[in-house]
């Protein structure tokens, strides 16, 4: 019966269905995480980071050990998705914490901020480091605070550890009584595994609700912080300072404001930023073109703008640019919407043979529950091996549960995985080869049946795909039904776009069958073949 629908499909698919296309495509996630013990309000997915393919996915709102308490839920790769590793919660953990408001992964250790513990003080807040074990579990080393923490400060609302050095942002701090001036906190992992705090950072364009820490990160001797505007009349003042570690020492390297801060909304300029080595990606998503984001690099002792990327105008009142993050040749653009918009992400990629960066894909949920505001791209996150984007206002489960999407920055992403069969549907396909396989030739195969065991092409070369009668006919018969299109070429970034378009007339029979695709790279002279990329699932339904 299985084969007979593998050939039904074959025979049934009279016109193209792989075609190419130049705009940017809508891709979804790999796998939607969350978790079955969510209650209402939890706002999982509040905040997130992804390392070495892990992810961390906070829900400070989590009632687990009382209300609000707070939780995060660490995620590790398995196959072609995630499975959950750990439940993370603080040995002294209490109600209203908020612990996982802020999260960073840093390898097998991990640093979460709960802004609203009660330390000595009320809502004075703290930060908490776990380290993975040699059994797989995760354990609580160290918690660590403010030595001057006092009443509201909310230590802890947002943190970055880069190795032995971690900075944790204290934006309800008064210094000298100025309230919510806001400060942040350098501490360093001792030998003993403890956290020292070595210096106390105040801003240097301090004012009453600058919030100064509310946004920080760190990577290598490179450290920024940021703090509000004052009111939108002065959009244009300090907001990012970013400085260079020597010791227990800081030198002021670079002051960021607004770069157009008479355009509408310029005051929003500042609301997330990402240190990448020698980059550093501020978000601006209040323009009326859709966001945008800049782009600084370190130059001799400071840091001018380097780049912009722009939002396209469909986008727009989506505020993409709310959040941001950069990795490499790589950047993700979130905007959360509003209340009666939905959000969505947008990812780029640095081309240099345009000079800028191209924009690749529109990111969505595969499915959307509920209505706006969902929050979707209210945080995002991506390194060499995961995109992961939050939701914390996700309702599939109940009122603001809360979700997570993550995607696999693997060379092919993918658009809906379910698709009816009455014909006309499309499943977009972004083919990522990479600059190193410009102009090389893309082949994309197929399977009914499955991807384990695959087939094992040349040493080190596994295609994710079993052999049947489907995948035989995109092999013996590229470019022609049902995958005309399947044989071009990747541009000069190494990309390239395609769908398949579900054709009319299949048999209802079809209903259920999976099919999954993975393209081939191989040189057009020596025909040899130097990649293949992962494989992605279309699910065929009523």
């Amino acid at each position: 019966m299985y084969s007979h629908r593998i050939l039904a499909l074959v025979a049934l698919v009279p016109f193209s269905s792989l075609v190419g296309g130049a705009a940017a495509q809508t891709v979804v996630e790999d796998q939607r995480l969350t978790e079955p013990t969510l209650l209402d309000g939890d706002e999982f997915g509040a905040a997130v980071d992804t390392s070495q393919g892990r992810s961390a996915v906070g829900a400070p709102k989590h009632d687990g050990s009382g209300s609000q308490s707070g939780a995060v839920f660490l995620y590790t790769p398995s196959g072609p998705g995630w499975v959950l590793e750990d439940l993370i919660q603080s040995t002294d953990i209490a109600s209203n914490d908020l612990f996982g408001t802020a999260v960073d992964l840093d390898g097998d250790r991990l640093v979460v901020g709960a802004p609203r513990r009660d330390v000595s003080f009320f809502d004075e807040g703290a930060a908490y480091e776990f380290v993975r074990q040699g059994d797989g579990s995760w354990s609580q080393t160290d918690r660590f605070s403010a030595l001057d923490g006092s009443t509201g400060d909310q230590f802890g609302a947002a943190i970055a550890m880069d190795g032995d050095l971690a900075v944790v942002g204290a934006p309800g701090d008064d210094p000298s009584g100025v309230g919510s001036a806001g400060s942040a906190y350098l501490f360093e992992r001792q030998a003993s595994g403890d956290w020292l705090q070595i210096r106390k950072i105040l801003s240097p364009a301090p004012g009453a609700n600058r919030r100064f820490g509310r946004l920080v990160d760190i990577q290598g001797d490179r450290l920024v912080i940021g703090q509000d505007a004052p009111s939108s009349a002065q959009a244009g003042i300090e907001r990012i300072f970013v400085y260079h570690i020597n010791g227990d020492r800081l030198a002021l390297e670079g002051i960021i404001g607004s770069p157009d801060p008479l355009a509408p909304g310029a005051q929003y300029f500042g609301s997330d930023l990402d240190l990448d080595g020698d980059r550093l990606i501020v978000g601006d998503p209040a323009t009326t073109a859709g966001g945008r984001a800049f782009i600084y690099e370190r130059g001799d002792g400071s840091w001018p703008l380097a780049d912009t990327i722009v939002a396209v105008p469909e986008v727009s009142q989506t505020r993409v640019g709310d959040t941001v993050a950069l990795h490499g040749d790589t950047a993700i653009l979130g905007g959360p919407g509003t209340s009666s918009i939905e959000g969505r992400a947008v990812l780029y990629l640095e081309s240099p043979s345009l000079g800028g960066w191209r924009l690749l894909a529109n990111i969505e949920p595969d499915e959307r529950t509920g209505l706006p505001p969902d929050q979707y791209a209210s945080c995002v996150d991506l390194d060499d091996d995961t995109i992961l984007i939050g939701a914390p206002r996700f309702s599939d489960l109940g009122a603001e549960t809360g979700s997570a999407f993550a995607l696999r920055r693997g060379m092919l992403l993918h658009g809906r995985t379910h698709l009816g069969i009455s014909g006309g549907a499309q499943q977009d396909f972004l083919l990522l080869g990479g600059s190193d396989l410009a102009f090389k030739f893309h082949w994309i195969v197929g399977s009914a049946s499955g991807t384990d065991p695959g087939v094992l092409l040349a040493p080190g070369l596994l295609v994710p795909l079993n052999v049947d009668s489907y995948g035989l006919s995109t092999v013996y018969s590229p470019g022609k039904p049902p995958l005309v299109g399947s044989v071009g070429l990747l541009d000069q970034d190494g990309v390239s776009v395609r769908s398949f378009v579900v054709p009319f007339g299949l048999a209802a029979s079809l209903a259920g069958l999976t099919l999954h695709h993975a393209y081939l790279v191989y040189d057009p002279f020596t025909l040899v073949f130097e990649d293949v990329s992962n494989a992605v699932p279309l699910t065929l339904v009523p």
